[in-house]
């Protein structure tokens, strides 16, 4: 539209600069368990604050999820907001579903950007989504199981969260129910 989002830029560049700082800072750390953590959360907050910006800049949509899964009965339980910055929404759902992998994390959290994400609600019903991660961080990706090309669908980077394996991959099914939305006109 030749507009851009102001205040998600400002918020992403914001957090791209604390997730250097607290990268940067990891190096100071005398612990290695501490400085490990802490060098996690700076990436975490810089690569957040990197799509935040790019998708205000392209006025597009992006998701940050939280997720916990039980390994035991493979279900998989969690948090998505969905910040639209074309039309300055936050849609806020949950989903559970079931979700078959390689031993990982229990605790999860992505951040991705969405395609074909038009109005609040875009978002809910079914998604299959498969995945891989290396040491706890890896790539989603998640869309509706229609065939359309118009299909809802994210890309995300994944980071496991605790107990992260070398390797792990996983592939589920989940459903998104619409919790609220707020912003807009």
């Amino acid at each position: 539209t030749g507009c851009v989002c102001w205040w998600g830029v400002l918020v992403g560049a914001a957090m791209a600069v604390i997730g250097l700082a607290v990268t940067v800072a990891s190096c100071g750390i005398g612990s290695p368990l501490g400085a490990t953590l802490v060098l996690e959360a700076g990436i975490i907050i810089g690569t957040t604050g990197m799509i935040t910006t790019q998708c205000a800049i392209e006025e597009s949509a992006m998701v940050i999820d939280a997720s916990v899964s039980n390994r035991v009965t493979s279900q998989r339980t969690g948090l998505s907001l969905v910040i639209d910055f074309k039309n300055e929404t936050f849609d806020l759902y949950g989903h559970e579903g079931l979700t078959a992998s390689t031993p990982g994390s229990p605790v999860s959290y992505s951040v991705g950007i969405v395609h074909n994400y038009e109005k609040p609600g875009d978002y809910g019903g079914h998604f299959i989504n498969c995945g891989l991660a290396y040491n706890g961080i890896g790539a989603e990706y998640s869309r509706s199981p229609d065939v359309s090309p118009n299909s809802v669908a994210a890309v995300s980077i994944t980071f496991g969260l605790l107990g992260s394996s070398v390797a792990t991959a996983y592939v589920g099914w989940d459903y998104y129910h619409q919790i609220c939305t707020w912003g807009g006109d």
